[in-house]
């Protein structure tokens, strides 16, 4: 359930960037912004699912992050030049591509934690494997023994 939820979000936001991009500022039809959003949606998301699977935790944002960059740029850039030709089309595929590169920076923090709870719901347990920690205790809290104090 948490892919489903994790996949109307991108495409919700993905296509109202994309309206506001290339909708009001260029002027492309309301049936290509919505192609457009379902192909880069879909191919963005698969790519997001590799890449958190496959890299180290610490980079996997900001190789996500450009690789959604680039991701975008090329495809808006190919849809545009195949389905609904612009006066700029670098422009407009730059724009769309930054701003949904912002978006994606925040979604991948966001995608991450969902995904890490779902796994947890799954297995049984909500602990954290980073919050195992172990404590010591002792009975004695004061090492000085009470008939060794001063009366």
């Amino acid at each position: 359930m948490s892919h489903v939820k994790l996949i109307a979000i991108k495409l919700a936001v993905t296509f109202a960037w994309l309206f506001v991009i290339l909708g009001l500022w260029f002027g492309v039809g309301i049936g290509n912004i919505i192609m457009f959003t379902l192909i880069l949606g879909a191919l963005a998301y698969a790519g997001d699912m590799l890449i958190f699977r496959r890299l180290n935790q610490r980079y996997n944002h900001t190789v996500a992050t450009l690789g959604d960059f680039a991701l975008a740029l090329v495809v808006v850039y190919a849809l545009l030049d195949l389905f609904a030709p612009v006066a700029s089309i670098v422009a407009a595929s730059f724009f769309s591509a930054v701003g949904l590169s912002v978006f994606e920076a925040y979604y991948h923090f966001y995608m991450q934690r969902t995904l890490k709870r779902a796994e947890y719901e799954e297995k049984g347990s909500l602990a954290r494997p980073s919050m195992n920690l172990q404590t010591e205790a002792s009975e004695e809290l004061d090492p000085v023994e009470k008939q060794d104090r001063p009366k």
